[in-house]
């Protein structure tokens, strides 16, 4: 179901960058809708290896799998049926799963879709703090000297993904893009029909992001420390986006010396900066960019989620030195489908 013409309007500022509705009553139909069906429930995100998975084991197609991991797959996606059921656990997915869908010959597109509807998904913008409802106001967003219309959004990097696609795009002329953003990201339908109304509409800068990383890789020679390259990682991210964090905990905090403040309250920017970090110190790695579908993947499975299924070499990304998210992030990461299978079922249990 559709925001009403009213709640849309809550998201609207006045020419002094103030809300129409107080930011308290805001806040609370941000609360309720439409993520009322995650709170109180545990939060599994699911990455895009399991729903491929999960289609090609579910729809017969034909497969290299060995039998007995198609067995295990349609075994675990019986497994979070039930949990959704029960009203116990919530299946999560970020829009950039969406992104990868969108790709999709139709057949399969829908079919996936599909696998995603009977779970219920909720689909989280990149950046969206909707899973510890904490929101972050946005007073005004600007390209170069050409004001956007001045619209709330509750995710702080859906609005620098904004800005990125404008740069690459040259939307100048388009500032509703905006508000279709946000309002696509608040109406309540299914994948499926998300899919088929934004048919063609998606725009992924995933590429250029890739080649971008890997030509500065050759042509920067200065010493690449982790710390270092974190810090600078959020100190560019915090910089276009200083109005909009003004209003936060970390809206006037020098990550130089709270470094951990970002990693608390702002898991997104604080994972985003130090994958790309990890990945940065090798100089030697090629950047693909399947690799930004990971980290952005992560960002909302690590920093938000109770539970994050994955693939085994960005689970040991994740987990190792340096990054080591899992010693301070309570989600638990897992990449083996029988440890998962095994989760599940205690799960059920309970």
């Amino acid at each position: 179901m559709r925001y009403s013409e009213e709640e849309v309007q809550a998201f609207i500022l006045d020419t002094n960058g103030i809300h129409h509705l107080p930011r308290a009553a805001f806040a609370e139909i941000m609360r309720q809708r439409p993520y009322e069906e995650v709170r109180g429930k545990k939060l599994i995100f699911i990455d895009m290896k399991y729903w491929i998975s999960f289609r090609i084991v579910l729809d017969n197609e034909t497969t290299s799998m060995a039998q007995e991991q198609k067995i295990l797959y349609k075994n675990i996606y019986h497994q979070l049926i039930q949990l959704t059921e029960k009203a116990e656990v919530a299946c999560v997915v970020s829009d950039s799963i969406l992104t990868e869908i969108e790709k999709m010959p139709l057949e399969k597109k829908l079919k996936t879709a599909s696998l995603m509807d009977k779970l219920k998904i909720t689909v989280i913008l990149n950046g969206l703090n909707a899973c510890s409802l904490e929101f972050i106001n946005i007073d005004r967003i600007s390209v170069g000297k050409q004001p956007i219309e001045n619209y709330h959004l509750s995710s702080v990097y859906e609005a620098n993904r904004f800005l990125t696609a404008m740069t690459f795009k040259k939307l100048e002329d388009e500032p509703n893009l905006l508000f279709n953003l946000l309002y696509d990201s608040i109406s309540g339908m299914t994948v499926e029909e998300y899919l088929k109304e934004t048919d063609g509409d998606f725009y992924d800068a995933s590429e250029q992001f890739a080649q971008i990383m890997n030509d500065t890789k050759q042509i920067d020679t200065s010493p690449h420390n982790y710390k270092g390259l974190l810090i600078q990682g959020l100190k560019s991210q915090i910089e276009p986006l200083k109005n909009i964090l003004k209003h936060s905990p970390i809206g006037q905090i020098d990550p130089v010396k709270h470094l951990p403040l970002y990693r608390t309250h702002a898991p997104f920017l604080y994972l985003h900066s130090a994958i790309h970090a990890a990945i940065n110190i090798e100089i030697s790695r090629k950047v693909h960019k399947n690799d930004f579908y990971d980290l952005s993947h992560s960002c909302i499975g690590v920093g938000y989620a109770d539970y994050f299924f994955t693939e085994k070499k960005f689970h040991h990304l994740l987990k190792s030195k340096p990054i080591d998210c899992t010693s301070y992030y309570k989600c638990e990461i897992y990449s083996e489908p029988l440890e998962i299978m095994n989760l599940l079922k205690q799960l059920n249990n309970n």
